[in-house]
């Protein structure tokens, strides 16, 4: 009669020895070694280290971070270390003390001086602005050459504000007007207002000039017209000669 063994793993009998797989769960019959029972059993290694792992960043967020960030002496935070033997399971976790006096790793924060506020630097006028100002400033000493002109005869200031055709035209205007015996007395009713139509290579500019005037014509001491609040527009050349601006054509 043969003898009966049971399977080490389910413990279910064995009706043949010999056998070399657990009808029941298939284990294999022959016991394994200690190393075979440990490479099953590492898995669980690995889930305790991972255990001890998450208590030591808990315990350096929460004990030693504040202390680096305050400049205090770090509290001591043990540290494990598993150490497998041959031949035995993992045994109890070996502690090992962490150094005790680590405020020297404490950073040093230096703060930079505040610094003070600045002045807001205006900006400087643009090219276009000064443009502006400089064209603007040629209609008003047209304006003022032609009023003084009409009403005295005297050709003599038309030069610093005009050139060229514009030039003629007003010398040839003054003395027609002279030789009836007329005169003009030209007054602004409201200052000159200027507006660029055209620019060429910063020395040549066609300009709209906006006035409104007032203009009474007297001829051998009658008074013969009278135009009040004359408001019109008119269009000059103006160009750079010599660093001045002149007018040197108009409608």
């Amino acid at each position: 009669m043969n003898r009966s063994v049971s399977c080490w793993q389910c413990g279910a009998d064995l009706p043949d020895p010999e056998a070399r797989f657990c009808p029941a769960c298939g284990a294999a019959l022959t016991k394994p070694t200690f190393w075979e029972e440990f490479r099953d059993k590492r898995g669980w290694l690995w889930v305790l280290l991972g255990i001890v792992a998450v208590v030591a960043v808990v315990l350096v967020v929460t004990q030693v971070l504040p202390g680096l960030r305050e400049g205090k002496e770090i509290p001591t935070v043990p540290v494990v270390v598993q150490q497998p033997t041959a031949g035995t399971l993992p045994g109890a976790p070996v502690i090992a003390p962490a150094p005790t006096n680590t405020a020297a790793l404490a950073p040093t924060i230096t703060l930079a001086p505040t610094s003070e506020p600045t002045e807001a630097v205006p900006p400087e006028p643009t090219a276009t602005v000064d443009l502006e100002t400089a064209l603007l400033d040629a209609a008003n000493r047209f304006q003022e050459a032609k009023a003084y002109s009409q009403a005295t005869g005297d050709i003599s200031q038309l030069g610093e504000a005009l050139a060229g055709d514009a030039l003629q035209r007003q010398i040839d205007l003054v003395n027609q007007w002279k030789d009836q015996g007329c005169s003009w007395e030209i007054t602004l009713d409201e200052p000159l207002t200027v507006r660029i139509l055209e620019t060429r290579d910063d020395v040549w500019a066609r300009i709209e000039v906006a006035k409104v005037e007032t203009r009474l014509l007297t001829c051998d001491g009658t008074l013969e017209s009278e135009t009040r609040g004359d408001a019109y527009t008119t269009t000059y050349l103006v160009e750079l000669i010599d660093g001045v601006w002149l007018i040197t054509e108009r409608e």
